[in-house]
Order: C-alpha cells, then sequence, then structure tokens
C-alpha cells in the first residue's frame, strides 16, 4: 500500500511515478503490438512482392516496408504522452511534432515513390525512347519532381506549426523578383540548362567541338541545371555555363556517328605528263583505301585551273578522335609516293586559292 502510494503521490515535473509507468508501458506495449504487426504485415507484403513482376509495385512494398517502423514509433510516443500531466502550450508543441514527424515521414514516402515511379516508365520504355529521353528528361524530372514533393511537404510542416504560409509565399514572390533581377546571369544558365534537356542538343557521352579560344573536342560527362562539363581530348575538365551553348551554336560529332569527313583539292604542277597525272589519281586513292581508320575514298581529276590539274580528295575518317592523326598520316604517305614516282606540286603552294583546305 506505501509502495501505491508512493507511486501515486511523488511527483517529477508535475507528474506522478505510475504516470510514468503508465507512459513506458504504452511505448512498450506498442513496441510489442508494433513488432506484431510489422511482421505480418512485412510477410504479406512479402507474398505480394513474390506474385507481382512489376517493378514499380516491388518499389512501393520496398518503401512501406521501410517506413512502417518510424510511424508506429511516432504513434506509440503520440499515445504515451495522454497518460501525462503537461500544460496545454507543451501538449500542444508535442503534438506539432508529432504531426511534423509525419509529415516529414510522408513527404519521404512520396520522394522515393516518385523516383521509382520514373525508374518504372524508364525500364518501360523500348530501347530508342530510353536513348532519347532517359538521359534528358528523365534525370530532370526527378530532380524537380522531388524537389516540389520536399517544397509542399515544408510547406505543410510550417502550416501546422502555425505559420501563415499565404504571408510567407507572398513574401518569397517579392523577394524572387528582386532576386531574379540580381542573379539573371544565373537564371539564364538555368534556362540553358532546360533548352539542352528539352530540345536535345547532346547527352552525355556525346563528343561536341568546342569552340575558341578551346577549339578541340571533348566528352559531355554531366550535364547540370547550371553547368556543363566537358572532359577534353587533353584531359582536362571544362565547365561551361549552360547559355553558352543555348545561345551559340554546337557542333555535336556524335549525332551523326563517329565518322568525320575530310574534303581537299590537291594540284598538280602542268609540266606532269597525262600519264602521271593518272597515276597520282592510283597513288592518292590506294594510299586512302590502304589506311584501317579510313573509308569511302573519292579521289577524281576533277578539273583544270591556271596552276595546272586540280586532284579532289575526299573520305572519311571512321574515329574522330583520331581524325588530325590520321590526315597527317594520310598526306604524308601521299607526299612520299609522289615523290617516289616524280609527281609535281603546283608551285608555289601557297598562291592556290582554297588548295589544302581540309575540313
Amino acid at each position: 500500500m506505501d509502495i501505491w502510494a508512493y507511486l501515486t503521490e511523488q511527483k517529477i515535473l508535475g507528474n506522478t511515478l505510475l504516470q510514468f509507468i503508465y507512459f513506458i508501458l504504452i511505448l512498450f506495449a506498442t513496441y510489442l503490438v508494433g513488432k506484431i504487426v510489422l511482421a505480418i504485415f512485412r510477410a504479406r507484403l512479402q507474398k505480394l512482392e513474390e506474385s507481382s513482376k512489376s517493378n514499380l509495385v516491388q518499389a512501393i512494398l520496398e518503401s512501406l516496408k521501410s517506413f512502417t517502423a518510424p510511424v508506429l514509433f511516432i504513434v506509440a510516443v503520440y499515445f504515451g504522452f495522454q497518460v501525462l500531466t503537461m500544460s496545454p502550450e507543451a501538449l500542444s508543441g508535442i503534438k506539432k511534432g508529432i504531426v511534423a514527424a509525419l509529415t516529414f515521414l510522408i513527404t519521404l514516402f512520396f520522394a522515393r515513390i516518385f523516383g521509382s515511379l520514373l525508374e518504372h516508365i524508364h525500364e518501360s520504355m523500348n530501347e530508342e525512347e530510353a536513348e532519347r529521353y532517359s538521359a534528358h528528361l528523365i534525370p530532370l524530372f526527378n530532380k524537380v519532381g522531388k524537389f516540389l514533393i520536399v517544397t509542399l511537404g515544408v510547406l505543410i510542416m510550417l502550416g501546422n506549426s502555425g505559420y501563415n504560409v499565404f504571408s510567407l509565399i507572398a513574401g518569397l514572390s517579392v523577394g524572387g523578383i528582386a532576386l531574379a533581377m540580381a542573379a539573371r546571369e544565373t537564371i539564364a544558365h538555368l534556362f540553358g540548362g532546360l533548352s539542352i534537356f528539352m530540345d536535345k542538343v547532346f547527352k552525355e557521352g556525346d563528343y561536341i567541338l568546342l569552340e575558341p579560344p578551346i577549339g578541340t573536342w571533348g566528352v559531355i560527362k554531366k550535364i547540370g541545371m547550371r553547368s556543363t562539363r566537358v572532359l577534353t581530348k587533353y584531359e582536362t575538365t571544362v565547365i561551361m555555363p549552360n547559355s553558352s551553348f543555348a545561345n551559340g551554336l554546337v557542333n555535336n560529332i556524335s549525332a551523326f556517328g563517329k565518322r568525320r569527313l575530310y574534303k581537299n583539292k590537291m594540284v598538280l604542277s602542268a609540266d606532269n605528263e597525262p600519264g602521271k597525272v593518272e597515276k597520282a589519281v592510283d597513288i592518292i586513292r590506294a594510299v586512302v583505301d590502304a589506311h584501317e581508320l579510313t573509308d569511302d575514298p573519292d579521289v577524281h581529276f576533277y578539273r583544270f585551273t591556271p596552276f595546272g590539274f586540280q586532284i579532289r580528295v575526299q573520305f572519311w575518317v571512321v574515329d574522330f578522335k583520331k581524325y588530325y592523326d590520321v590526315c597527317h598520316e594520310v598526306n604524308i604517305e601521299i607526299l612520299n609516293k609522289l615523290d617516289t614516282q616524280g609527281v609535281r606540286l603546283a608551285y608555289p603552294l601557297e598562291s592556290l586559292p582554297g588548295h589544302m583546305n581540309g575540313s
């Protein structure tokens, strides 16, 4: 009897020891019941997961497994505080905290489900559609969608906490106008990134030609909302603002595969005999055809010029990353072969309009 009186009369922080015991028992009982319910729930989910062939359904069930235990704990805390004597202000604050925690968990749950939904859409696409959209729109939708879900969750939590959400949104709108004026270049980069995604100018893994002063080719490593990272052939990383792509010319080499066309005009001296001109055409065609990285050689005696006989040389370099190396090797071999056969080029070379203009 004395123990009962001690438990009912002895108080700590305005609550008797018996109330604290009830609080602990509620937490413990909820924990045990939660364990049982969670075991049954997970067993049912396991059967549904095994019977379902949809990756989306499996992702939803897996998310439910992860969020069940935290939700049960929050519910236990809520019912446990009901047996404690607290001021209305403290009890209101605890309720707001519990609601905020539940809102936070629900927000994370829907953000994860949204990501799983996009992944399911990606998997359901055929190879052509996946190549067209996955590298551009799906990552963008994933980031923007999760941002909007989290923003909505934060606004709900603030509203439940007593803040005037509409006044906050109005204030942010006014502040947003001032921020937009101050950060118009950043906004231009963001819209440039959106333009890259929507117009599919290039995707990660594509090779592009960079304009001077860089003046070389590079591979797209990562497309961000503000900037794009390009790895050049010199193994350096160039970070370029997206607005430079949106407002400028983009030479996407990968858009037409890995091949790159070489075109040239070679002029033989006018004192070469007709037989040597024909021999020169055969030599050039043979040199181009013999190189392992060239394809579709097109070599012809094109026309007469005041300086001599013009030979049109055209072929494809099958690996554009080695374009200049191939051009160098082919031209050196042509020079050596022509010199061996005594075929003379027109002189002076500098005076020939359009001569040796590779592209």
